[in-house]
């Protein structure tokens, strides 16, 4: 497709199998892997991989769904929609 440093029919450039202690998820950096934008937090990661996946172009993925996004937030335990 378009961008060659992406997998066909993915945002994203290649697979991650990182995981995140319940503390690295209320803090520290996390790097959103679609675009490698470092964010101050997991929650903050996760808006904006769903501010990119929202602004992907029409035809980027085969069948891209119409959704509307929520907002994630920070809680006591892990992230949650707001």
């Amino acid at each position: 497709m378009g961008n060659d440093s992406k997998k066909d029919g993915s945002v994203w450039a290649q697979s991650v199998g990182a995981l995140l202690s319940l503390d690295e998820m209320k803090s520290g950096a996390v790097t959103v892997p679609s675009s490698g934008v470092e964010c101050a937090s997991l929650v903050e990661a996760l808006n904006t991989g769903a501010e990119l996946y929202d602004q992907l172009p029409d035809g980027t993925l085969p069948t891209k769904p119409v959704v509307s996004l929520r907002e994630w937030v920070a809680s006591d335990t892990y992230p949650v929609l707001k």
